[in-house]
């Protein structure tokens, strides 16, 4: 018998298949407060897996993603409805992502709201010293 770690989020039926397969599974079921965060790691996991180069799985791997999100929407009492309204007043407000606009730098003049939003997240978006 070989052991692997898996330690994540997974399907409701996985289990079961699993025991069908003479795969026994030690699982536990997540606490409220831990089902947000794993579902948040499930969608971030899900999203590395869609690969741009193999057309023969994207489709699979956009119900994927769309499951994890419908059931991130359930768990925070958001309808399909609320969130579609939101997306809608968003594309109106800033647009889509159809334009496929990329900003590589920006150059923000002193006192501009950006510089605040920017270093507030400097891990993901460093101030380049010119």
């Amino acid at each position: 018998m070989k052991r692997f770690k898996i330690d994540k989020l997974v399907r409701d039926k996985i289990v079961e298949l699993n025991a069908k397969d003479g795969v026994a599974s030690d699982y536990r079921v997540l606490k409220e407060s831990e089902y947000l965060v794993a579902l948040r790691d499930k969608l971030l996991e899900e999203a590395t897996e869609f690969d741009v180069n193999d057309e023969s799985e994207q489709v699979e791997e956009l119900a994927d993603l769309q499951e994890i999100l419908d059931c991130i929407a359930a768990e925070i009492g958001a309808t399909k409805e609320e969130v579609t309204k939101m997306q809608t007043k968003k594309r109106a407000k800033v647009g889509s992502f159809k334009k496929k606009l990329y900003i590589d730098t920006i150059d923000a003049p002193e006192g501009s709201k950006w510089i605040a939003y920017y270093k507030k997240r400097a891990d993901r978006h460093p101030e380049i010293e010119k």
